[in-house]
């Protein structure tokens, strides 16, 4: 049986490798001992493929922000060339503001 509805990598991999494992066990190919030596690294695999995929996620949607940002400074600053919207350009792209500027 496939797998049903939208599911992460982590997901469909743990998915497949159980699914597989138990097949290989009721044909008798693996003993109990070794399917449950298997399935612990599968789900020690499965715990870091997850929290990458989680890592990749935050990261990801980070830097959108990050871009997002820029670009709403950047138009600003296009529309209306004035000092504070380029230090606040110079602020979204470098956290940080303009040397001599006083805030």
């Amino acid at each position: 049986m496939p797998l049903q509805g939208e599911r992460s990598p982590a997901d469909e991999l743990l998915y497949y490798q159980a699914r597989e494992l138990y097949d290989l066990h009721a044909k008798g190919m693996i003993t109990a001992a070794i399917g449950a030596e298997r399935k612990n690294k599968i789900i020690a695999a499965y715990i870091i493929n997850s929290n990458r995929e989680q890592q990749y996620t935050r990261s990801n949607m980070q830097i959108a922000e990050f871009y997002k940002s820029v670009e709403a400074a950047g138009c600003k600053y296009a529309k209306n060339r004035t000092i504070e919207n380029a230090d606040q350009l110079y602020y979204e792209v470098y956290h940080m503001i303009p040397k001599g500027v006083n805030v």
